[in-house]
Order: structure tokens, then C-alpha cells, then sequence
């Protein structure tokens, strides 16, 4: 892939106001009836040009052929930012963003490549969103640890961090450095407890989840990924029971 091919990689327009009709209407009907209207995107800027370019190929191209990459983040993350700063000016609550950009041993790329490429751009992004409506909360979405990430996160106006995976991450410790900062959403296993362990251990894995993460507020407690069918729909009910019971600071 050529620089001149990202420059003409076919791209749809989101700046069409049909796309964006009856959406009001639907966040004000959510309101009505008191909930939240969200709007669930975690594939950002890091995903949706890998899925373009390819992973192995666009990590290369970081360290190899940097103008491509510009190009290509810049087209993908200007969209992006174009259609949250849309949703957050008509009303939702709260965005899921989100790149998996990181293993369950650390970060996929270097921290002097994650700052070069994707924090200033997913930075211009949070801004388009709370220039729009200041209210509107940012999700933030990685799985792994991106413990070395979150200040940074913050520091751009990340409100909320998913899924925490207690698989790879010391979630007393998240809880103790950016708890007056971050709220937290995820905790409980999807590779370990959910499809593995009893209904009693689901319960058990509440209730610990509550005692690290759950002092002063700012905790969703919720499976670290989706339900996937090794899950036994025992550990499910088990998990609503034991999260209506427990869940409650």
C-alpha cells in the first residue's frame, strides 16, 4: 500500500445529514424513561486502520514509512471525530471509544509510538466532544493492560475506563492511583471465573471486585468482555444476583 492509495482509500461521508435523522428523537424517548443513551463504538482510530492497512503491516509502517501512517489516522480519526462530536451535540450520555492497544503483558506498540500517533489524535477527538456537550462522559475501551497509558488517559479527558481484566491487571492498585480520577466499568473474568468457576466463585468475585474497586463510587461492575457461549448461564444468573445484592456502596 502506497501513501497515494491511503489518500484515495474509498472512505464513507459522514457528514450527510440523513445519517443522523431520528436521532434526537431516540436519545429524548431513552431520557424518558430515565435511562442513559449511549453510543457504543469502541473501534477508534488504531483498530479501524489496522483493519484497512493490516496489524502486522501498520505496526511496521510506525517505525518504517511514518507519512503513510499520518495519512491514514488522520482520514480514519477525523471521522471518527466528526460523528461523535455529532451524537455528543445531539444528547447522548456517554461514548464508548476504544483500541485494543494493548496484550495482557503490556502495550502493543511503544509508548513514544502510542504518543506520536494516537494519543494527540483520540486527544482532538475527546475535545470535539466536549466542546459540543460538556456532559457528555468518554468510555475509554482496551483490553489488556494499559496500565502505563492511564494517566495519559486521564490527562486527555477520559472519564471511564473498561474492561480492567483481572486476568492481567492489579485492579487494587488502578483503584488506588486513578480511582479519584477514573471510574472503572468491567472486573469480573471472562477467561477465568465466568466460564470456569461455580456460581458460588462468581459471587465471591463480586464481592472482591467490591472491596478493591468499589470504596467512594465510580465502579460499574460488569464482566471484563461479552458473554461468549462457554459460559454456563448458571454463572450469569449467578453474577445479576450476586451484582443487584452486592453492588451497592
Amino acid at each position: 500500500m502506497s501513501l497515494q492509495d491511503v489518500e484515495q482509500f474509498p472512505l464513507p461521508d459522514l457528514s450527510e445529514p440523513y445519517r443522523y435523522e431520528g436521532i434526537r428523537e431516540k436519545i429524548n424517548e431513552l431520557h424518558a424513561r430515565g435511562l442513559a443513551a449511549v453510543l457504543s463504538w469502541e473501534m477508534t482510530i488504531f483498530e479501524k486502520s489496522w483493519r484497512i492497512r493490516g496489524l502486522e503491516d501498520l505496526l511496521t509502517d510506525f517505525v518504517t514509512q511514518p507519512a503513510l501512517v499520518e495519512c491514514l489516522l488522520e482520514r480514519v480519526s477525523g471521522q471518527t471525530g466528526l460523528l461523535a462530536e455529532r451524537y455528543a451535540a445531539l444528547g447522548v450520555d456517554l461514548i464508548q471509544f476504544g483500541d485494543d492497544i494493548a496484550s495482557q503483558q503490556g502495550m502493543l506498540m511503544s509508548l513514544r509510538h502510542w504518543r506520536r500517533y494516537l494519543k494527540p489524535r483520540l486527544a482532538r477527538i475527546i475535545e470535539r466532544v466536549k466542546r459540543a456537550n460538556p456532559p457528555t462522559l468518554v468510555f475509554y475501551h482496551s483490553d489488556g493492560n494499559v496500565e502505563a497509558v492511564v494517566p495519559e488517559l486521564i490527562e486527555i479527558g477520559v472519564d471511564v475506563l473498561n474492561p480492567i481484566q483481572p486476568e492481567c491487571v492489579d485492579i487494587p492498585r488502578l483503584k488506588q492511583r486513578f480511582g479519584k480520577d477514573l471510574a472503572f466499568w468491567g472486573g469480573i473474568g471472562v477467561q477465568s471465573v465466568m466460564p470456569f468457576g461455580l456460581p458460588q466463585d462468581v459471587r465471591n468475585a463480586v464481592r472482591k471486585l467490591m472491596a478493591d474497586a468499589g470504596e467512594g463510587g465510580g465502579l460499574v461492575i460488569a464482566p471484563a468482555h461479552v458473554i461468549e457461549k462457554d459460559i454456563p448461564w448458571r454463572n450469569v444468573e449467578a453474577f445479576v444476583q450476586a451484582a443487584r445484592e452486592l453492588g451497592r456502596y
